[in-house]
């Protein structure tokens, strides 16, 4: 499985290559009934096919190997875009550094909430990314219906992409040079190095950096590290990755403001708290300054 094709120096592109949801394949077989008298009995012998034969029908469960949940933000649909979440108060406390600037979000699922981030930010430009095909789509269409829904200029700089962030090859990253004012990378650092490792990882917060202007902002709410547990099995790789995992999320601010990096200032936002939405994104979040 192909996880990315890397863009030219210069140009991001999005990646020919994705990661598919699960399909849910069941298999079936046909039950030759002797002499059926009546096609009603024939129809009922096949629905009841599995059980006769003493075989069961079995789908399997669709693995979200990257946290790429359609319903992540705990939302009915993937196709309606909530109207709030709980963070964006907090974003719109900090308005300053997101009004009239070049945006990034990695990790952007289905749009939600980079889209109530440039209707109530007003950043110049918005670019949402994600390593799901399905959830771009996803976050077209939602886009699709809130241009429809109101007249707002904010939305007609927004744009979302199929991107695995993570290179696969290191050495691109010296083709970065900054395109961004502000850069979003909200609940993503678990699945990132699930599936990548602590490599992986810090391979991202180096291209965040390199991606932005100077004075830009990189802002981060990582997940904690008791929640990594509960998906370490989704696969034999993520299990081994879990395992070898020594970067752990509470070392992430000094390695973001060491000479690795090299941040120079971070700040702590408050907690979201009240409104509506689930408690996983009650999380501290850091704003890193370059």
């Amino acid at each position: 499985m192909d996880q990315t094709n890397q863009p030219d120096c210069g140009e991001q592109q999005d990646e020919a290559g994705s990661r598919e949801n699960v399909p849910q394949n069941g298999t079936s077989e046909t039950v030759k009934c002797p002499e059926p008298q009546k096609p009603e009995v024939t129809r009922d012998l096949k629905r009841l096919a599995g059980p006769l034969t003493g075989q069961t029908v079995k789908r399997k469960k669709k693995l979200f190997l990257y946290g790429n949940y359609d319903r992540y933000y705990g939302y009915r649909n993937n196709r309606e875009a909530p109207k709030e979440d709980v963070r964006l108060p907090v974003f719109m406390e900090q308005r300053a550094f997101i009004e009239g600037k070049r945006m990034l979000d990695i990790g952007c699922n289905n749009g939600s909430l980079t889209l109530l981030i440039a209707e109530h930010c007003r950043p110049a430009s918005v670019v949402g990314i994600d390593i799901d095909r399905n959830l771009i789509g996803a976050a077209r269409n939602n886009l699709a219906v809130r241009q429809k829904a109101c007249d707002s200029e904010a939305l007609q700089n927004v744009q979302f992409r199929h991107i695995n962030y993570v290179y696969a090859d290191e050495e691109l990253l010296e083709c970065e040079k900054p395109q961004y004012d502000v850069i979003f990378c909200l609940s993503v650092t678990k699945w990132i190095q699930l599936n990548f490792g602590d490599a992986g990882v810090k391979l991202a917060f180096r291209r965040a950096y390199r991606q932005l202007h100077p004075g830009g902002r990189f802002v981060l709410e990582p997940q904690p590290w008791d929640s990594y547990k509960h998906r370490k099995k989704l696969s034999p790789e993520i299990l081994a990755n879990f395992r070898a995992i020594q970067f752990r999320p509470d070392a992430f601010r000094e390695y973001l403001l060491g000479d690795e990096v090299g941040f120079r200032e971070v700040m702590e936002l408050k907690i979201p708290s009240g409104g509506a939405g689930s408690k996983g994104f009650r999380r501290p979040i850091y704003v890193f300054q370059k």
